[in-house]
């Protein structure tokens, strides 16, 4: 069998609603870009979903600890990844790394599934605009397909929908299309909905604010 090139990682690029192939013995995933949703195997419906896979995650761990929790990941946005052998030495560190990582999803998880839906569906965007190293000013950024932003934040697509057609409305989401949109991240920090409010009536409670304030 020959060794694994450590000066060469595997690099596997994946599409939108491709699966993530299993790693080879010995390594994990490490993405580089883009997005996954991550479900129990063989079952990829939203009551499913366990977690995302975001820049800088690692993938796989489990299988490479011999746990006994395979997972199913399909790319939400186009997505880059690199195979990371680990040794046996490096193990500590990779599950440490893991672990601390698994924490800041299932917070992220928390507010993705609970909550005003339109902060859910802001949370998911700021994600995804994080990860895409967008941070300041109006940018551009690829975003799920409403299918999956609908599935992730456990709302209809028509509702998820409708919630991005308000942060377009109030110049939040520009140039919104299938597969991207020209976000406002700074003034998109700053939304949030209170129970039983709407995106609409939340931003322009917002606005009413500002004005008696200015």
């Amino acid at each position: 069998m020959m060794g694994i090139d450590l000066s060469a990682p595997r690099s596997v690029q994946l599409q939108r609603g491709a699966q993530l192939p299993a790693p080879a013995a010995g390594c994990v995933w490490r993405l580089e870009s883009g997005a996954l949703r991550l479900h129990k195997e063989h079952s990829c419906n939203s009551e499913a979903l366990v977690s995302l896979a975001l820049p800088d995650d690692l993938i796989g761990v489990e299988r490479r600890v011999g746990l006994p929790l395979p997972m199913l990941g399909l790319a939400i946005l186009p997505a880059t990844l690199a195979e990371l052998p680990v040794a046996d030495a490096e193990l500590p560190a990779l599950v440490k790394s893991a672990y601390m990582c698994a924490l800041q999803r299932s917070a992220d998880m928390v507010v993705l599934r609970g909550g005003p839906v339109p902060n859910r569906v802001r949370h998911l965007l700021l994600l995804i605009a994080e990860g895409q190293r967008k941070d300041a000013g109006p940018v551009d950024i690829a975003l799920p397909s409403l299918r999956d932003i609908a599935d992730i934040v456990s709302t209809t697509r028509e509702t998820a929908s409708r919630i991005l057609g308000g942060l377009k409305k109030h110049d939040l989401l520009h140039d919104r299309k299938a597969k991207a949109g020209h976000l406002k991240v700074p003034d998109l920090r700053l939304f949030s909905a209170a129970p039983g409010m709407t995106c609409s009536t939340q931003l322009a409670t917002e606005r009413l604010s500002r004005l008696y304030l200015s």
